[in-house]
């Protein structure tokens, strides 16, 4: 069946190379459209599922307060530049804008009052009782202590656009350029979604063309003809460009998970191409190119397809992570792998049919073509410490594993050195926004903030009752029943629920690093703090995405290992058609994963969480099919091969060069991406895929075949027959 279709494809060849020509130029301008129209998403805090405080928190600011993203930022200039103002007072007023605060707004705060000061003498209060604005114009104003004479003017901006959108964008665009020539330092949530979708865009080419120039090095080293690797990146780009285009069609798909599904889709499918020509080129040694095409069909084609659906099934696990971020990335790996599968059965026979002259006369001796007999009976014979020495590191991984140090929200290295201007940005990085109750259920809103300025990792807290001395009762009554609060500079801290009752915003600004124990520590506390007076807060910030982050790593991890385990468990059995051998697999691959990450924990190099969640279903999907190659090869000698020792260094003989291959291109690949990038997050996934195709490849020509010689033949246990009518 699979020869006759094979001859179909060869009879329908330019029918089929031009639909896929076609499908290239138009996969082209998805690309491009995507791009353009900004389907993809990169604000990781999307990303969290509902029922996390900070999806909570941005549900709330955005209904009531018309707060769906930021833009903070720190200018600096002369303290009397009136340019500034005018250029400010223009944003706060431009569309999109919800909110904006800074130095200004406190002097027209102090004017806006000064109109009202006989309302106040009248109702009793003295201006200097009623507001003191010098703790907020102390942080919104701040020598710049690096320049001569100039100021850091710190801008809270507050936006009604995502922070991953095209809009949102602009408005970052449009500050730098109204504010130049002033430095200007970006901070916040839409100025991270703005760097890492530019970044990993603008490096989204360069890591495929290192990739594609690590992986033409490996197979000119081990293929016998120059036209062959251009064959396999043929079909595989073909595949990537059909990928990455399809990917117009779902809008919202994270930007990191885009680029990494190109990466990985080339690293893990090489080997479907690879096989598929190694089978035609044996046959062709006595057929014809039609014939030969159809024979290695069968065997061919069945082991793309099942390699496929084993990786799949692996990636499928990252379904399971609770963030809605791992259903994103089980997608767009998935689409990857299988449009990669469907492109080599349907592309691939054709163009090795139409290039076989050119295969022909460019045939050259294998350049790197290794006797690994030696290195199969050495193994063999030592089978027995090859298996104490697995027990004993499998051990060791399992603890050292889950010592790894995790980072959240670093996505690229700090910078060598830093101006004043950098490190009143930074701050404004590091801040929480907060929307608690106008009335206390308890104390007052200033017992409030000097409780939370008590707190260890917080630096100060800044709203409104920073600045404004009277009770929050009071300030209630002037804001519903007069106009003294409404004014637009006052207004912004402000505003009524859809209920009625009134909420204020409030700036929590932290000290050090918002991902360590101590910030997450400080974190519970102002919780505690908010719930002793009002009962709760609503908000977001980087600290509150690590805690809700945080919270749930560790029970995605073994949920994606345990799902992705067992997933490919029942894959195996229906293949292998024994239990035992399927399990010993899986434990070897979930073996391989820890000692991965045991490296980075005896090293003490941290490893971002999404990494650290994904890599039991992606290596698992990535080094799976080494070990079944290898089970298989052995169980084929064995059938003609009485002893189990033979076998295995026979296996390991003619296994070496395929698996060898495999890891070599998965290898070269991910260490082109890991020095082509600067994310640090598609940095530690491609070191540890690297590293992992590596532990993988080992295990498969070490581990496997000395296991498989104490295996002894056993029947299905009776529920698995029933299950599988075997």
């Amino acid at each position: 069946m699979l020869g006759k279709f094979a001859s179909g494809v060869v009879a329908l060849r330019k029918f089929i190379l031009i639909f896929l020509l076609i499908a290239v130029c138009a996969s082209a301008f998805g690309i491009a459209f995507l791009l353009k129209d900004g389907k993809a998403n990169s604000n990781m805090l999307d990303f969290l599922g509902e029922g996390t405080s900070t999806r909570e928190g941005l549900n709330f600011l955005e209904q009531e307060f018309a707060i769906n993203g930021d833009a903070m930022f720190a200018v600096q200039t002369f303290e009397d530049d009136e340019g500034l103002y005018s250029v400010l007072d223009a944003f706060a007023l431009r569309e999109g804008v919800s909110r904006l605060i800074w130095y200004g707004t406190l002097e027209k705060v102090e004017r806006e009052l000064d109109a009202y000061q006989p309302i106040l003498e009248f109702a009793g209060l003295a201006k200097e009782d009623f507001i003191d604005v010098s703790e907020l114009s102390a942080f919104l104003k701040q020598p710049a202590l690096d320049t001569d004479g100039k100021y850091n003017f710190v801008v809270l901006m507050m936006l009604e656009y995502p922070p991953s959108s095209n809009e949102a964008f602009a408005i970052l665009d449009e500050i730098a350029s109204e504010l130049s020539p002033r430095p200007v330092a970006f901070a916040g949530m839409t100025d991270t979604a703005k760097t890492v979708m530019h970044d990993t865009l603008e490096e989204l080419p360069r890591y495929l063309f290192f990739g594609v120039l690590a992986v033409l090095f490996i197979l000119i080293l081990t293929t016998t003809s120059y036209i062959e690797p251009f064959i396999v990146l043929v079909t595989l780009g073909t595949a990537i460009v059909v990928n990455l285009g399809t990917g117009y069609l779902f809008p919202g798909l994270s930007v990191v998970g885009y680029a990494a599904s190109a990466v990985l889709q080339l690293g893990c499918t090489l080997d479907f191409a690879v096989i598929f020509i190694h089978l035609y080129k044996q046959k062709r040694q006595t057929l014809q190119p039609l014939d030969a095409v159809k024979s290695a069909a069968p065997r061919g084609f069945s082991w793309i397809i099942i390699s496929a659906l084993v990786t799949m099934g692996g990636l499928s696990g990252l379904g399971f992570i609770g963030l809605d971020l791992g259903k994103d990335l089980a997608f767009s790996l998935i689409k990857g792998i299988f449009t990669s599968m469907i492109t080599v059965v349907v592309a691939l026979p054709a163009l090795l049919f139409v290039c076989d002259k050119l295969m022909v006369k460019t045939a050259h001796r294998r350049i790197i073509n290794i006797n690994y007999e030696g290195a199969g009976k050495v193994i063999s014979r030592q089978r027995a410490l090859v298996v104490a020495l697995t027990l004993s590191v499998f051990l060791a991984a399992l603890v050292a594993q889950s010592q790894t140090s995790l980072t959240f929200f670093k996505i690229y290295n700090e910078k060598d050195s830093v101006s004043s201007l950098d490190e009143t940005a930074a701050l404004l990085a590091n801040q929480m926004i907060i929307a608690v109750p106008l009335i206390p259920e308890q104390g007052t809103q200033a017992e409030f903030i000097a409780e939370m300025q008590e707190i260890p990792n917080v630096d100060k807290v800044l709203g409104v009752f920073s600045a404004i001395k009277i009770p929050a009762e009071t300030v209630e009554y002037l804001f519903e029943n007069t106009n003294i609060l409404n004014a637009p500079e006052l207004a912004v801290f402000f505003a009524k629920t859809g209920e009625g009752a009134n909420y204020t915003l409030c700036s929590v600004i932290l000290k050090g690093n918002a991902e360590d124990k101590g910030a997450l520590a400080s974190y519970e506390e102002m919780r505690t703090v908010a719930d002793k007076y009002f009962g709760g807060f609503y908000g977001f910030g980087v600290v509150t995405g690590v805690a809700d982050m945080s919270e749930s790593v560790a029970a995605d991890f073994w949920l994606v290992t345990f799902a992705s385990s067992i997933i490919v468990f029942f894959m195996l059995l229906v293949l292998l058609k024994s239990v035992r051998k399927a399990a010993f697999l899986i434990t070897l691959i979930e073996l391989g994963i820890w000692a991965n990450l045991a490296i980075n924990a005896m090293l003490n190099i941290p490893l971002n969480f999404l990494i650290y969640i994904m890599i039991p279903a992606v290596q698992m999907s990535c080094t799976i099919n080494y070990a079944l190659f290898v089970c298989l090869k052995y169980d084929d000698y064995k059938k003609t091969t009485p002893d189990s020792a033979k076998a295995a260094a026979l296996t390991i003989k003619e296994s070496a060069a395929p698996v060898l291959t495999g890891m070599s291109l998965l290898i070269a690949t991910c260490l082109a991406v890991y020095f082509a990038s600067a994310n640090l997050i598609i940095k530690d996934m491609s070191l540890l895929l690297a590293r992992g195709g590596l532990i993988g490849g080992i295990l498969a020509l070490t581990v496997v075949p000395a296991l498989l010689t104490y295996y002894r033949q056993s029947r299905y246990p009776r529920f698995i027959k029933k299950i599988f009518k075997l």
